[in-house]
């Protein structure tokens, strides 16, 4: 694939994430959720996947943005 499709197929995937991340971090503050506690800790491991892996992300659309350069 090309630079330029990569690069849009990198910021596909961290707009999706970073939605993924305010849906979550908004469930994780329902108050209804404090007394949930499995389902606390299972919200709290996605948030934590989905912020590395945008970060990841980042780090490849910083690369490809120097390639297309």
């Amino acid at each position: 694939r090309s630079a330029k499709t990569k690069l849009a197929s990198t910021e596909e995937e961290i707009s999706k994430l970073e939605l993924l991340i305010e849906e979550t971090q908004q469930k994780l503050a329902s108050p209804e959720l404090a007394a949930d506690f499995e389902e606390l800790m299972r919200l709290s491991a996605q948030l934590e996947e989905a912020q590395n892996k945008t970060n990841s992300l980042y780090e490849q659309w910083e690369a490809l943005q120097s390639e297309d350069e």
